[in-house]
């Protein structure tokens, strides 16, 4: 009984320390911290762990773009909060392409104490990048339709739907299934959410387009038209993880008996992740 009750105890003190994606963060080893999301990979070391007051340290950092197609941007680390060290806090990258690591070491400095302190220094790392979702759209003359429907074919002609893989997710909902039928009215339903584990405030105005194929006239809620394109008009504020839903209305087109095209949304953003590591320091 005693034994089970140990291993209880082991396998708490073990989940205690892991935070599952997205997000995903290592915790609890002195000196050191992990945490990664769709965009970024972020691992920081701390030498030695523990300090004796008044003594150096070495803070080697490395971040990866884990993405293989989209770079990131406006990379910035900022550690607001050094606790009893001093030294080098900030660095930015204009861009981190694909699949790239940066790797930078600092020196830093820790003041003396006269008592023993676990030190937790926090960090933020924030960079732009963009979320895209592809949707074929497939539009029938009258005929075809009526044809396919008849002879049980018309799912083979509903496409398919192709997302980027971000800490920021697009969905779309449709309220009818594809393919279309010409000459019919139709509602996209764009639902947009934070799962990055991190945080976004918005998206601004502008940093939405979607574009249409030839087959698709209409509008969406809160985007204002440019050529065959439909542009964010407004900022889109998150709460709880969650942008506000937005509906399109369209109307579809053809003169073919069957008219293909693909309907685009590319969103931009801008995105932080918060996280920290502990080290000791000790009096002299």
């Amino acid at each position: 009984m005693q034994k089970v009750a140990l291993l209880v105890f082991a396998i708490l003190v073990v989940a205690a320390c892991v935070q599952l994606p997205f997000g995903r963060q290592q915790v609890g080893i002195p000196g050191e911290t992990h945490v990664e999301n769709p965009d970024m990979n972020v691992e920081v070391v701390a030498f030695p762990a523990e300090v004796k007051g008044g003594r150096n340290i070495s803070v080697t950092w490395n971040i990866t773009n884990k993405q293989t197609t989209n770079r990131l941007w406006n990379v910035n680390i900022n550690v607001y909060d050094q606790c009893l060290f001093s030294g080098d806090a900030t660095k930015h990258f204009d861009e981190l392409r694909e699949n790239r690591t940066q790797t930078w070491t600092w020196r830093w400095s820790s003041q003396t104490t006269q008592f023993e302190r676990d030190c937790n220094i926090k960090f933020k790392v924030s960079w732009e990048s963009n979320a895209t979702i592809i949707q074929d759209i497939n539009v029938l003359s009258s005929t075809e339709y009526y044809t396919r429907e008849q002879t049980g074919t018309l799912a083979a002609m509903a496409g398919t739907t192709t997302a980027s893989t971000n800490p920021v997710t697009i969905t779309l909902r449709f309220s009818d299934p594809l393919p279309w039928e010409n000459n019919t009215t139709v509602y996209m339903y764009i639902d947009i959410a934070d799962t990055g584990g991190g945080f976004i405030d918005k998206l601004p105005k502008g940093s939405i387009r979607i574009t249409l194929p030839n087959n698709l006239k209409g509008d969406c809620d809160g985007y204002k038209p440019k050529g065959n394109e439909l542009i964010l008009d407004r900022d889109l504020n998150f709460i709880n993880k969650v942008a506000p839903s937005l509906t399109c209305t369209f109307q579809t087109t053809t003169d073919r008996p069957i008219s293909t095209g693909t309907l685009s949304i590319t969103a931009n953003y801008k995105y932080d992740l918060d996280n920290s590591f502990t080290v000791k320091v000790k009096t002299k």
